[in-house]
């Protein structure tokens, strides 16, 4: 069985022609076609369409990404993947692709390229709007005012900005009722209600998010801290697979415990451990990207004895597992 697809507006939209904003479904950008499943597009308005999907990926699915200037919420039910954005010669990511809420905003559209797991599941809700309409529902339309410091970023470009939402049991609720009623092709008014819930929702997360990022800071470190702090770092990252502790640390950079902990906080806005394992996961990936050996000889060189607790840390920071990785490095260098 093929991919079923049908275009059309909602029952009590006013007329107008239903325009994709994003990714065309069986384009010739898709490499490695969908075996099978459900793509439904519906237009709610002039500006906002919804896309519906449900999509056994078979071998496996790559998609070259080409999306009109937009905002686009893509709460994902079921998702195992990667995506990237280019810009001219640079590549911008990875994203991983996973069951959660995407926020993408892109003033002037977005390219890049969606990688799917073989023998996967896609199953989840796209709603694109004009950034004309998200700015006049309140939606923040300059990337500016985002960047990558704010606490929900997952990338940011010059020209494209991606963040992962919080996924509160309501928005769940209310995202697997659309699904449900746009699937069926019934009910369009509450597939207009729930789209609308989840557009104020995402709004309203990305607006916290700058709250929280521009809040008053505290007062300056002295200077002292301050190359405590970054003699700690350049120690930690000179010798990722170490077993440091803070005491270690501390009388290495000439401060107390306890001042060190404080300082370091203020300075990076985490923890010392913290912060030494995000090095240590961020090593880990661009090692297993390079396949600069097995997962296990990655994972003890950047300190982890346990595969098990290295392999679900690293799941719950990149979404993917370490062996899924190393398969995707090991896929694109032999394809070029």
């Amino acid at each position: 069985m093929g991919l079923q697809i049908e275009t059309r507006q909602l029952a009590h939209a006013e007329p107008h022609e239903v325009a994709v904003l994003g990714p065309q479904p069986l384009s010739s950008s898709f490499g490695g076609m969908p075996e099978s499943g459900s793509y439904r597009i519906l237009g709610l308005r002039k500006g906002v369409t919804i896309s519906l999907f449900d999509i056994e990926t078979g071998t496996g699915m790559a998609a070259d990404m080409h999306t009109a200037p937009c905002v686009a919420l893509s709460l994902l039910f079921e998702a195992a993947g990667t995506g990237w954005i280019t810009e001219g010669e640079g590549q911008f990511g990875p994203i991983p692709l996973r069951p959660g809420i995407y926020c993408m905003i892109a003033p002037a559209g977005a390219t890049g390229q969606d990688r799917f797991k073989p023998s996967s599941r896609l199953r989840g809700i796209d709603i694109r709007l004009e950034p004309s309409f998200w700015s006049a529902l309140g939606g923040p339309s300059s990337i500016d005012a985002l960047g990558a410091g704010h606490p929900h970023a997952a990338m940011a470009s010059p020209s494209v900005w991606v963040g992962l939402l919080p996924l509160t049991p309501r928005l769940m609720a209310d995202a697997q009722a659309l699904f449900r009623s746009g699937m069926s092709g019934t009910a369009d008014l509450t597939v207009e209600a729930r789209s609308l819930y989840i557009i104020d929702e995402a709004i309203r997360a990305l607006a916290a998010g700058v709250n929280m990022a521009t809040a008053i800071a505290p007062a300056p470190l002295l200077a002292r801290d301050r190359r405590a702090v970054q003699r700690v770092i350049a120690l930690m990252e000179g010798d990722l697979g170490r077993a440091w502790t803070v005491p270690e640390l501390a009388q290495a950079a000439g401060i107390s415990h306890n001042r060190l902990k404080q300082s370091f906080r203020a300075e990076t806005g985490c923890a010392v451990y913290g912060f030494l394992q995000e090095r240590r996961l961020g090593e880990a990936r661009r090692l297993l990207l390079e396949g600069k050996g097995s997962v296990t000889d990655i994972a003890l060189s950047v300190g982890y004895g346990s595969l098990s607790h290295f392999t679900a840390l690293f799941r719950r920071r990149f979404g993917q597992t370490p062996s899924d990785v190393l398969s995707l490095s090991k896929t694109a260098r032999r394809t070029g």
